[in-house]
């Protein structure tokens, strides 16, 4: 019912997850329900660790991390002022009844669907002090209905010129082809592909490899994984890894044969991809997921910000925090920034 982000917000993903990255982490995850159905999922851990790095804290945080595009409370509700009211319910019960607890981190809450700002509101509400944070942009192209070649017809003439030289120089090398398939009983030979290529790219080996490894095996028995390869002369110089599910494309991994990187093989299969998904695969949204690269807002001009919120339990320690990240370090990054500034005059 929750809709938008499914892959990252299922019962699977966690539990994969928490396969891999749990460690001492307790869970703690909250149910909500109304009239015996529920209405909020929050898929929270609690670790007694070192808060950055400056005292240990009792510290309640998402399920996730840095491959979590987003985290985020999950909503039976499609209303804003019913998910308001299920957090203002769990927030309240965490104050008033749950009291171990010094810091509650909400990173990466999805700014679309207003899901940060009914967050801030229901803390703001139970009278619980927070802050808010930036952590980055997400760029999206939705809405489609064109085709691929309105689509592509839409980009700055710059980039439309530079593909076709591009592909022009390419193709006097030799055979151009792309390929684009699901994984399915061809998962290890894909695989096998893309660590090919990514030997050959200037990105070191994949880190956390075994959780990535059965997330794609997750995604592949889905039916969600797919690839796409870029070939010259039946060898593949470039190669993508995405998911599709709910009609919405996730673009996930993507690298290339630093040998060919005069012909940017890169920007030529993704040319192509993002045709194939329009016309082929039909999607409604294609998802470039976390980071600011310059090359996402060519392709995919909407942007969502993901929003943190650090909120504060009334403990000494949570206190402390609360004084320390709203009122000190913002005064420390002012006095940094004019320090710079003085310096670089």
């Amino acid at each position: 019912q929750h809709g938008s982000h499914y892959p990252f917000l299922c019962h699977d993903w966690f539990r994969i997850w928490l396969k891999h990255f749990q460690g001492t982490a307790g869970l703690f995850i909250a149910l909500v329900t109304k009239d015996g159905i529920p209405v909020l999922i929050a898929p929270l851990q609690m670790r007694h660790e070192k808060y950055k790095k400056v005292a240990r804290a009792r510290t309640i945080a998402f399920i996730g991390n840095h491959h979590s595009p987003i985290q985020s409370f999950i909503f039976g509700e499609k209303e804003t002022p019913d998910r308001i009211q299920s957090l203002r319910h769990f927030f309240s019960v965490l104050k008033k009844t749950i009291r171990d607890w010094d810091i509650l981190e909400l990173e990466s809450l999805p700014e679309e669907r207003e899901i940060a700002a009914c967050a801030k509101q229901s803390l703001a509400s139970e009278g619980i002090g927070f802050r808010e944070y930036f952590c980055y942009n997400d760029w999206l192209l939705e809405n489609i209905d064109f085709s691929g070649e309105e689509y592509l017809n839409g980009r700055t003439k710059n980039l439309r010129k530079e593909i076709r030289r591009r592909t022009r120089r390419l193709e006097e090398e030799g055979d151009v082809v792309f390929e684009s398939g699901d994984a399915g009983e061809n998962f290890e030979k894909y695989c096998g592909i893309y660590r090919d290529v990514r030997g050959r790219s200037w990105k070191h080996a994949e880190t956390d490899s075994a959780f990535l490894t059965d997330f794609r095996k997750w995604a592949m028995g889905k039916g969600w994984l797919k690839f796409s390869f870029l070939y010259l002369n039946g060898l593949p110089i470039s190669c993508h890894l995405r998911l599709i599910a709910n009609n919405t494309a996730y673009l996930m991994e993507s690298v290339y044969d630093q040998t060919f990187s005069e012909f940017s093989p890169t920007t030529l299969l993704r040319s192509m991809l993002m045709t194939h998904l329009i016309d082929k695969e039909n999607v409604s949204t294609i998802d470039t997921i976390r980071g600011d690269e310059p090359y996402k807002m060519e392709w995919t001009p909407t942007k969502r910000r993901r929003i943190g919120i650090t909120a504060f339990n009334s403990s000494a320690k949570g206190a402390f925090f609360r004084i320390l990240m709203i009122t000190f370090v913002p005064v420390a990054k002012k006095l940094m920034m004019f320090q710079n500034n003085h310096s670089n005059k």
